[in-house]
């Protein structure tokens, strides 16, 4: 898709956007947001060398008619309104907001204070299209009958995408308290088994945490891969209460990109959405960012050109600094 399809495309969305405001006075408690336009796309408060670290917009090939580029503080998601999940979500992690979550642990940065919310511009689109929209009650006791017994494990949660943990590191403690609660947007969030969301999947955000506090700032781009065959077929949450059947997706990827002695570097993990997987063993799925594009038809880094270099392989230099003590 070229830019001035992505243009098109978001003039359709606001659009349609401002029809729902004035035809619904009234909506659910939203978390507030921006929506890209005119070639805006990343996250309010990214500089040019945070947009140039991600080497682009990722675009997605196909139709784009039922996505929103929906823009918090600290990270930005490229929503899904017809899989009710994000495509992506892409975040900065720097040395500063490394350290400062570290120290955000406890009383005011306890997450159990905060609620999962849909977003304003998911809720005005979804009205003005006549569409349902994730909530809590699409979530709760989710498991569909391919995932029972339902067990600690592979218990379907909300999965974060940018995570609480790396939100919650930005700026000062008002700037971080407002992207901690930012992060429980539903347009960050994916159907994702306990299991898998920890330990493994919690120690690759801590490891780009660690990542950033070494090198100063990396770029993060994370969402779901939906891969389902004869043999297995998609899944979809069946909460008794919801309103929205959420596919859950057959892997997870995350794509880290980083500066290392001023060369470009990336490494991706492409993850089975599995609940049994261990910590220990998470740098076995690392894979080039070009296997990531080839399972999900989104083109990663496009203002690099074919890039082959950077995205066919992950880099050695990054995956070396991500194991160290």
């Amino acid at each position: 898709m070229d830019a001035s399809q992505q243009l098109s495309r978001r003039v359709v969305a606001l659009a349609a956007l401002a029809f729902s405001v004035v035809l619904h006075a009234s909506t659910p408690a939203t978390v507030p947001s921006e929506l890209g336009q005119g070639g805006t796309w990343g996250a309010q408060s990214w500089t040019s060398g945070d947009l140039d670290q991600f080497g682009g917009e990722p675009h997605a090939r196909g139709d784009a008619s039922s996505t929103l580029l929906v823009r918090y503080h600290y990270y930005v998601s490229d929503y899904d309104t017809a899989k009710l999940a994000p495509k992506w979500v892409a975040h900065i992690d720097t040395q500063a907001s490394a350290q400062a979550a570290a120290s955000r642990k406890a009383g005011q940065w306890d997450r159990g204070q905060y609620t999962f919310t849909p977003d304003a511009n998911v809720v005005n689109y979804s009205q003005a299209h006549h569409l349902a929209w994730v909530t809590n009650a699409d979530y709760t006791n989710a498991n569909p009958p391919g995932l029972k017994p339902v067990t600690a494990k592979n218990r379907i949660t909300r999965g974060h995408m940018a995570s609480n943990l790396e939100m919650k590191g930005h700026g000062d403690d008002q700037a971080g308290m407002q992207s901690q609660e930012e992060s429980f947007s539903f347009a960050n969030v994916c159907p994702q088994m306990q299991g898998h969301n920890a330990p493994l999947w919690a120690a690759l955000e801590n490891d780009c945490l660690q990542l950033a506090a070494r090198v100063g700032r990396v770029a993060v781009i994370t969402g779901p891969v939906y891969a389902a065959d004869a043999a297995h077929p998609l899944l979809t949450t069946e909460a008794p209460r919801g309103k929205c059947k959420v596919p859950i997706p057959t892997h997870f990827f995350k794509i880290i990109i980083a500066s290392v002695h001023g060369h470009t570097e990336a490494v991706a993990f492409l993850v089975p959405h599995l609940p049994d997987l261990t910590a220990e063993h998470r740098f076995d799925f690392a894979v080039g960012v070009r296997k990531v594009e080839e399972a999900t038809g989104i083109n990663f880094m496009p203002a690099m050109g074919p890039n082959d270099e950077v995205e066919d392989h992950p880099s050695d230099e990054l995956l070396d600094l991500l194991q160290q003590d």
